[in-house]
């Protein structure tokens, strides 16, 4: 790996840096190393301060100066320019973001203050440039209000156009994967099991690249329903679950802007037929069924240490409690259960349902199927819908028949049977 590389580089010295400086460069390290960075933050951070260091030649790092920090900036836009690449304004914020928070590590290390130190203060009134600083300027702290419950994602559900939009929807949230892994997930992929799913997320789809299992459960039957559906997965070894149905692309899956429109366009339908509210439409995102996910969780009281292998962090990392949105709603009903003994129907302990059995056939359907094959509507809503069409063709119907037999119209069975069909659709598509 790219950073076990540079971090024997450092050790047997072929970078030409003081024997301070290189501990220093390995505390640091080991610092963001348990505070659960990535290993690619680790490797750009090891990668900009051991330019840093370099630059300044056998000066003590915490001697730093502001003109040491510009003459730097200088020298790397100078080498990128020379290479016919001009350092883009990511780069430079980069550059500025990672010093800035060395600076402020290294303060804290050596005079037990966490504050910046002042060769790093002109970089914190830099004005941020470029595309980078207007896409963090859109970055809006995610409120918990906004975020849907679980009931309401399969309303949502029920509302997509499609049996793989609802597979990609549900999936996303009973997994609460990052819709990267969601995205890349192949046949060999997938374990089914009796009332469970195995779902395996490969090192190379994985934000920190470690390799995890993720368990579903009220998603398998509409799992189930698409993978009987797709076109390729019976007819190849490996494909991908979420393919592009028209234009039969069996080697590359879907899209994340794809799948994003789907999902805003069941939740757009949801909105119009009243299940969640405005608000609540224009702010889902696939990321946000991820933090819905885990709320849940935190609201059962998963351990974080079972949290961090299910979602992907590392076992220091303290991300499930970011991740956590937690309302006062929320903490007035579990006040109300634990220490008053007051049940709740938000936070009960029950069973949770992850799917549906007909009455009438036995047939076993996913949460958000409205009706079963045999007939037998599931919803309350579209049962009455469905009772109040029939009355009104029934009506019509006899309004229709009463007026043939008035009309004296002599008509065969079929004939007529045919004549009232006629009568019905004109007066339905009225």
């Amino acid at each position: 790996m790219l950073i076990e590389s540079m971090l024997k580089n450092l050790r047997e010295g072929k970078y030409d840096l003081t024997n301070e400086n290189r501990k220093i460069l390995y505390d640091f390290d080991e610092h963001n190393k348990q505070d659960g960075l990535t290993l690619a933050s680790r490797l750009n951070y090891l990668t900009t301060i051991s330019l840093y260091m370099r630059s300044i030649g056998k000066k003590h790092v915490s001697k730093s100066t502001q003109k040491d920090i510009d003459n730097f900036l200088k020298e790397r836009e100078k080498i990128a320019k020379d290479k016919g690449k001009p350092m883009m304004p990511a780069t430079f914020n980069n550059y500025r973001a990672r010093l800035c928070f060395f600076g402020k590590w290294l303060n804290g290390i050596l005079n037990g203050v966490e504050e910046y130190p002042e060769w790093v203060m002109h970089l914190r009134n830099i004005k941020r440039r470029g595309r980078q600083a207007k896409n963090n300027a859109k970055i809006v702290k995610l409120n918990p209000e906004l975020l849907l419950t679980p009931e309401e994602v399969v309303k949502v559900v029920r509302c997509a156009s499609s049996t793989r939009s609802k597979c990609l929807i549900y999936l996303t949230f009973d997994s609460g994967c990052r819709i990267n892994e969601v995205l890349n997930i192949r046949k060999k992929d997938i374990e089914f099991n009796e009332r469970y799913c195995k779902i395996k997320i490969r090192a190379e789809n994985s934000k920190n690249r470690t390799e995890r299992d993720v368990f579903i459960s009220r998603a398998v039957p509409v799992l189930n329903e698409w993978t009987s559906q797709h076109h390729f997965w019976d007819k190849l070894d490996n494909p991908y679950l979420f393919v592009e149905v028209h234009f039969m692309r069996e080697d590359k899956p879907i899209g994340k802007e794809t799948a994003m429109q789907k999902l805003k366009g069941a939740a757009k339908k949801a909105y119009e037929n009243g299940f969640i509210s405005k608000e609540k439409c224009e702010h889902v995102t696939l990321h946000s069924l991820r933090h819905s996910r885990v709320t849940e969780d935190a609201i059962k009281g998963t351990p974080i240490s079972i949290a961090n292998r299910m979602y992907g962090w590392s076992k220091t990392s303290q991300m499930y409690l970011h991740y956590t949105d937690i309302v006062d709603t929320t903490v007035e009903e579990w006040f109300k259960k634990e220490r008053l003994g007051i049940k709740s129907s938000k936070i009960a302990d029950k069973e949770i349902v992850t799917a549906q059995t007909c009455p009438r056939c036995g047939k076993i359907s996913g949460l958000e199927k409205k009706m079963c094959i045999c007939g037998w509507v599931y919803d309350s809503q579209e049962a009455e819908k469905q009772m109040s069409m029939q009355e009104q063709i029934n009506e019509l119907r006899k309004l229709i028949e009463d007026k043939l037999v008035s009309e004296k119209i002599t008509l065969s069975d079929k004939e007529q049977e045919r004549r009232v069909r006629e009568e019905i659709r004109a007066v339905v598509s009225r």
